[in-house]
């Protein structure tokens, strides 16, 4: 059999020699390389100099498929090419294939690309695959979502979880939540436990809630102090808006930042 094998690949490298490209192709798809993943990869090839991409990436899959490591990236190239040319649901399709719909970044590609979209659905699928890999950016990103679609309950896991591995974001999250009564019941102190948190890394929401709470609980004499830290705050928070208006510590404030996909 692996005689046979090389009998083919050397029939196949006199064609290229020869300049024969349909000849090749051709080849491939009438002999046994073409259940080959080293020659699914070879067609896939071809069909991308060909600009079609859609057959090229289903050549480029049967390789994946194979477990044929080099043909991921190739899946890539072409899901990436498809949505360039307008064809986002075959892009989409592709990279929603066994075994790239298990990878992190192909997960990646299909939310941003839902998110381009507006698919609010299925940017919320696609957001709850990515958390279940447990990065912090991802976790609070879909907590977030539940929010903004008023389900803070079902948010509430993701942001304990984060927290519960040291997320400042998900500790000023969930210290709204508990301030609010939204998702979980209403407790003052626990949402200070969490905006401490928060402020230990300088997110000012946290900080701000901070300043607030400790305002209510004090007398008049307070209130120039209050005064003075709360101006501080906003000096600080303008200074750190306009000169990286990225920064995590401005999350959550109103206005601070547009919407981005991740």
């Amino acid at each position: 059999m692996t005689d046979d094998k090389d009998n083919l690949w050397r029939t196949l490298a006199r064609l290229e020699d020869e300049g024969d490209i349909a000849g090749s192709l051709d080849f491939l798809l009438h002999s046994a390389l073409s259940e080959d993943s080293r020659g699914q990869r070879y067609i896939g090839w071809i069909y991308t100099t060909r600009n079609d991409f859609v057959v090229a990436g289903s050549w480029y899959l049967r390789a994946a498929q194979q477990g044929d490591q080099d043909a991921l990236a190739e899946c890539m190239e072409c899901v990436i090419a498809m949505w360039r040319e307008g064809l986002h649901e075959e892009s989409l399709s592709l990279a929603s294939s066994p075994p790239l719909v298990s990878l992190e970044t192909f997960q990646r590609f299909s939310m941003s690309r839902y998110f381009d979209l507006g698919n609010e659905e299925k940017l919320l699928e696609w957001s709850a695959r990515l958390a279940a890999f447990g990065k912090e950016k991802d976790v609070v990103y879909v907590a977030r979502l539940l929010i903004s679609r008023n389900d803070p309950e079902a948010a509430v896991p993701y942001l304990q979880a984060a927290a519960g591995r040291g997320s400042p974001a998900a500790h000023q999250l969930l210290g709204e939540l508990y301030r609010r009564g939204a998702g979980v019941v209403q407790d003052e102190r626990k949402a200070n436990l969490h905006f401490r948190e928060g402020a230990k890394h300088g997110y000012i929401l946290s900080r701000t809630r901070l300043l607030h709470s400790g305002r209510a609980t004090r007398g008049a004499w307070y209130l120039p102090i209050f005064a003075g830290r709360l101006l501080a705050l906003m000096v600080k928070t303008v200074a750190l808006n306009s000169m990286k208006p990225s920064d995590p510590r401005l999350a959550d404030l109103p206005d601070c930042r547009p919407r981005q996909s991740q």
